[in-house]
């Protein structure tokens, strides 16, 4: 985005233009980094190497992590929401850590949501 300048590498997501496919609201605006679906290695886009890299993986798809977890767990079905490719048991695993330490902020509360995403995967 233009005249901003560079992001600090801790929030490296505010440069990028792309919208949540879920939500439609700018994935620079959101107040914890979004979840990465694709592109080979780590889904979670906190990582490292989601910061220092200079552009996105090839096949990258940026999401609101809390609303896709939202997505699967209402629609009771573990899938991309725009490739319709099933989520693997460590994408849920890794969106379940995301939520955890981005997201959920009452330590009861995650650990409820913790356990439904990873049993509901389980019972595809």
């Amino acid at each position: 985005m233009a005249g901003r300048g560079s992001p600090s590498p801790s929030r490296w997501w505010t440069d990028l233009s792309d919208e949540c496919p879920i939500t439609l609201e700018p994935l620079s605006t959101l107040p914890y980094p979004p979840f990465r679906l694709g592109g080979g290695g780590c889904s979670h886009s906190g990582d490292a190497d989601a910061s220092s890299s200079s552009s996105p993986p090839p096949n990258a798809m940026y999401f609101d992590g809390l609303a896709l977890a939202s997505y699967c767990v209402s629609r009771a079905t573990f899938t991309n929401p725009l490739t319709r490719e099933a989520l693997t048991w460590e994408d849920c695993v890794r969106l379940d850590d995301y939520l955890e330490e981005h997201c959920y902020h009452h330590h009861h509360h995650h650990h409820r949501r913790r356990r439904r995403h990873r049993s509901h995967h389980s019972l595809r």
